[in-house]
This record gives structure tokens, C-alpha cells and sequence, in this order.
């Protein structure tokens, strides 16, 4: 049986993290992807040596296209600019709307029954995008937007498991006002290719 896939479209620091916490934890075959010729590839061999240092076997590459991204599970989506100076939160959302529509379109068509988690600022906004742009299911794109967003006036830590079966497991445990425990939601999704994905 094949190891479950997961893609992250951009190898920023954001991306290049996640990529390297899925290789370290042995989660799934990692596939780094960025438009910048180089940049995944280096990335990819970074991490990959790792693994002699720290015990583990990655199986990790790097890209600039979407053919070794199909068939991923979960593609994560960190693309995107950052917020600069003196830019406001509409001209960030103007920007990012294009990246992030068409690299959710690229990578849908190559992994048409992934779970997708955008992390693109603005969060709220960049979720949107990539449903629309998607057409799946609002179940299968998910973004950390509600957890970490300062408007909410929480503060709580999130968990991403991907089991070798293709499942997602996404865990949220929440802490109210004082640091008080909050609720606990734990969704799992079946992400075989004949199945619907839904929580259960």
C-alpha cells in the first residue's frame, strides 16, 4: 500500500516548516512546491539531511510544477505575500486572491480528492478563495483562521495527523478568556477516492 502524500504549495518559512514537521514525524511523503526555480529543490535536500542527524527517513521532494504533487491527500497552502509596510488588509487580500485561486486550481487537478488547508494571509479571506476556486466541499477546505485569529479572543493550539491509511485526523483544543480550558473537536476524515469526506 502506498504511504499517504501531502503537498505544501509555497517554501517560505511558513512552508518550509510545515514540510519539515510532516518529514521529521514521518506523517506522509512530503512534496514542496514553489514557483521560485531552486528554492523547493534546496529546501527539499535541507530537510532531507536532517534525517541522518536526527533518526529519521524523509521522503521528501521539491518542485516548481504540480505533476508530483497528484494524488497528494492534503495539500497545504502557504503561498502568498506577506503583509508589507504601510499595506492594508484589502490590498493584501487583492494580491494574494490570484495566488491563491490559481494555485488552489493547479493543485485540485492534480489531487482532485485532497482536504485542503489554507494558511495564506488573510486567513478568513484565503479560505474563500481556495473553496471557490476549488469547488469542493466546505468540509475539505479547512483553514486555522478561526483558532488564531485575534478577534475571537481565544487562545488555542491545533493538531494536523495524517495516519498511513489516508485518514485526517484535525484536533482542535481551545482555551477561553484566562486560559481556561475551552471545547474539544475532533473531526476525522475518510479520504479513499470512492469515499465521500466528511466529519464523523
Amino acid at each position: 500500500m502506498s504511504r499517504t502524500k501531502v503537498t505544501v504549495v509555497g517554501a517560505g518559512n511558513v512552508g518550509a516548516t510545515c514540510a519539515q514537521v510532516l518529514a521529521t514525524r514521518d506523517y506522509a511523503d512530503v512534496v514542496l512546491v514553489d514557483i521560485k526555480e531552486g528554492l523547493p529543490q534546496g529546501k527539499a535536500i535541507d530537510i532531507a539531511q536532517m534525517g541522518a542527524v536526527l533518526g529519521f527517513e524523509p521522503s521528501i521532494t521539491g518542485t516548481n510544477g504540480y505533476g508530483e504533487s497528484a494524488g497528494s491527500a492534503v495539500v497545504v497552502i502557504t503561498a502568498g505575500v506577506p503583509r508589507g509596510p504601510g499595506m492594508s488588509r484589502d490590498d493584501l487580500v487583492t494580491t494574494n486572491e490570484k495566488i491563491v485561486s490559481a494555485v488552489t486550481e493547479q493543485a485540485v487537478a492534480h489531487s482532485p480528492d485532497a482536504v485542503i488547508v489554507v494558511v495564506s494571509n488573510p486567513l478568513d479571506a484565503m479560505c474563500h478563495v481556495a473553496k471557490s476556486a476549488s469547488g469542493l466541499p466546505r468540509e475539505r477546505v479547512l483553514s486555522p483562521a478561526f483558532i488564531i485569529s485575534p478577534a475571537y479572543g481565544t487562545r488555542s493550539s491545533t493538531v494536523l495527523l495524517v495516519d498511513n491509511r489516508g485518514d485526517v485526523l484535525f484536533v482542535e483544543r481551545s482555551f477561553g478568556p484566562r486560559g481556561k480550558p475551552g471545547n474539544s473537536v475532533t473531526a476525522r476524515f475518510a479520504l479513499e477516492t470512492t469515499s465521500t469526506s466528511a466529519p464523523v
